[in-house]
């Protein structure tokens, strides 16, 4: 808020709102675990159970779509983020117990990407004006702990994770953005019907990645 006006205090003046603010974000990841040893899954999905102590370097590219929606002084406005990168991070996953059923995996990873922007208002006969573009070069940090419990039939675990990115706008002003989440779970892993477990195993025999 200093930015915008210096005399502004923390704590007694208002911050800016903006109540009319949609977001809407669609994104997805897609990684190469380095050592076969190593379940990913095991942290992610929960697909996996993973019975010894490992760690792996994990490549991984991230891609996601934003749309901001707005009204700000009864003007429409919208505008639409392409984001993608390219980062390198390392997981580990602790397994603790005689019956190896605790685990606890931190994850730390650094990439960079690239950006582009689309933003236009509307007028109110849904006419488009004051089109830009825009690209950026992204900067981009995370980290995060997976703590969970497995048995054969019964699994449950939090996991905590940080995001954080950083891009210049201008030549004299910069954006950051740190996103901090949660996620608790617990579940009941359900025995296959025999016939599709031949049939899995039949398939995974020829495409392993399975």
């Amino acid at each position: 808020m200093k930015d915008l006006d210096p005399d502004w205090r923390e704590g007694k003046d208002p911050y800016l709102q903006f109540p009319d603010l949609r977001i809407q974000s669609f994104g997805g990841s897609t990684a190469y675990v380095m050592k076969k040893d190593f379940s990913l899954k095991s942290i992610y999905t929960q697909g996996e159970w993973q019975k010894e102590s490992r760690g792996s370097w994990v490549p991984f590219l991230d891609y996601d779509l934003s749309i901001f929606r707005d009204i700000l002084n009864g003007q429409k406005s919208k505008e639409t983020q392409y984001s993608f990168g390219g980062n390198m991070g390392y997981f580990y996953n602790w397994v603790l117990g005689s019956k190896k059923r605790v685990n606890i995996a931190p994850n730390v990873s650094l990439g960079f990407g690239g950006m582009f922007s689309s933003s236009w208002d509307i007028r109110n006969d849904g006419t488009k004006f004051n089109k830009e573009n825009t690209q950026y070069l992204i900067f981009k940090f995370a980290t995060g702990l997976h703590i969970g419990y497995n048995t054969d039939r019964f699994i449950f675990g939090g996991k905590f994770n940080v995001n954080a990115y950083a891009y210049n706008e201008k030549y004299n002003q910069s954006v950051q953005n740190n996103n901090l989440y949660g996620l608790l779970y617990i579940g009941y892993r359900f025995p296959p019907p025999k016939v599709i477990q031949r049939n899995y195993d039949k398939i995974q025999k020829k495409i392993p990645i399975l």
